[in-house]
């Protein structure tokens, strides 16, 4: 719920936007508890077991741009819909990068 809290709320607005109807802070209530318990201890299963890799700047673009064809799938079809995926995922783009 923390960082439901730390998003702004045009982008609250906007999540809200693609649940059911009268359920506010649906995401962040359900996704939210289970990221939180588990990410932690997930990457010390993985420092514990077995090897954390970082990706190079260049390997990291080559992997983004593999992506890219399933990515433009995935957004035409939310904005066939009518929702704004394309402005939702610039945002979610924009407020992962400010945190790293």
């Amino acid at each position: 719920m923390n960082s439901w809290n730390r998003l702004p709320a045009d982008i609250q607005s906007i999540i809200d936007g693609l649940g059911p109807a009268g359920k506010e802070h649906w995401y962040a209530s359900v996704s939210g508890p289970d990221a939180d318990s588990h990410l932690v201890d997930a990457l010390d299963y993985i420092r514990q077991n077995g090897e954390l890799i970082t990706l190079s700047p260049e390997e990291t673009e080559r992997w983004k741009q593999a992506m890219r064809p399933s990515l433009e799938l995935a957004l035409d079809a939310v904005e066939a819909k009518s929702l704004p995926g394309r402005k939702f995922f610039s945002r979610l783009q924009e407020l992962v990068w400010k945190e790293i």
